[in-house]
């Protein structure tokens, strides 16, 4: 304590956010310095240390992040919501909620790129994204705990919905690797029932809202097809920087758009094309008759 306050402000600034909390606990002198500074500088330094800056980032439908940035409530959102990744076991009732949204945020208001191969030309990553990508690909997958609560039948339609969304754009996990979350998925999406005028035909909820569940079953069955070969039935898995995981969601916003101005500023006019196209491999010892193929 006889340092100048700006000098240990400066070192505070460039600890772990959970250290710095942790230092609160040693003294009123640390606490009051910390939680209660005339200013937030402080937190806004230890949100920047890992985190992409709020004020240029912008969501997937090219809406900005909200302002004005609350810098230590986010701050300590955030590291509530990973100490509940990393340790399960503490997650309160009635918490979940508030988890699935602060990790969404994260994924979903990042800095956008300028055309759709700045990505990988020179282009930094979205910390956002790389911290969800490092800290949730854990072996006992938090995405996982989720999907295990959603089928128990204990999450409401909402959590259920914010689960099924980040678990769409994070990517594959330790549970859709194995042979009965593939069948899980495959009953999602080929299930008639789905489909129906209820549901728009589409995977859509009553309310005309789009339904995370069959979505994240869809993209789980496609994640498998660039999956290497050997994936399925894998216990330790690790497929975190590919074509569909949450590095690839990143918004591109073309120079000079402005989005209040273009309205099709993602390009989504004009003629589109889908094909469908199934394939069955003849299996060695049980080949398909040429009239079944």
């Amino acid at each position: 304590m006889d340092l100048t306050p700006e000098l240990i402000e400066e070192i505070l600034a460039r600890c772990d956010p959970v250290d710095v909390s942790r230092i609160a606990q040693t003294s009123t002198q640390m606490r009051a310095m910390i939680y209660f500074a005339e200013d937030s500088s402080l937190w806004r330094d230890l949100y920047l240390n890992q985190f992409d800056d709020p004020r240029c980032c912008i969501g997937h439908d090219g809406t900005p992040q909200p302002q004005p940035i609350d810098w230590k409530g986010d701050l300590q959102r955030i590291v509530r919501a990973q100490t509940v990744v990393q340790n399960w076991d503490i997650l309160k009732p009635g918490e979940l909620l508030s988890i699935l949204q602060t990790l969404l945020a994260l994924v979903y208001y990042v800095p956008p790129r300028l055309s759709a191969d700045h990505l990988w030309n020179g282009f930094k990553f979205s910390h956002n994204l790389l911290w969800i990508l490092c800290e949730m690909g854990r072996k006992d997958h938090f995405l996982d705990r989720v999907a295990k609560r959603a089928e128990d039948g204990v999450l409401t339609l909402h959590e259920r919905q914010l689960g099924a969304r980040l678990h769409t754009y994070y990517g594959l996990t330790n549970g859709d690797v194995s042979r009965m979350g593939v069948v899980k998925s495959l009953a999602f999406v080929y299930g008639e029932y789905e489909y129906d005028p209820d549901f728009n035909y589409g995977p859509f909820l009553p309310n005309g809202a789009v339904d995370w569940e069959i979505i994240q079953a869809v993209h789980h069955l496609l994640s498998m097809h660039i999956a290497p070969k050997d994936t399925a039935g894998q216990k330790d898995f690790t497929f975190l920087m590919n074509q569909m995981s949450a590095i690839m969601t990143q918004v591109v916003r073309p120079e000079g758009v402005v989005f209040d101005q273009e309205e099709d500023w993602a390009g989504v006019k004009g003629t589109w094309e889908i094909s469908f196209c199934i394939c069955i491999a003849d299996d060695e010892n049980n080949e398909v008759p040429p009239g079944e193929r």
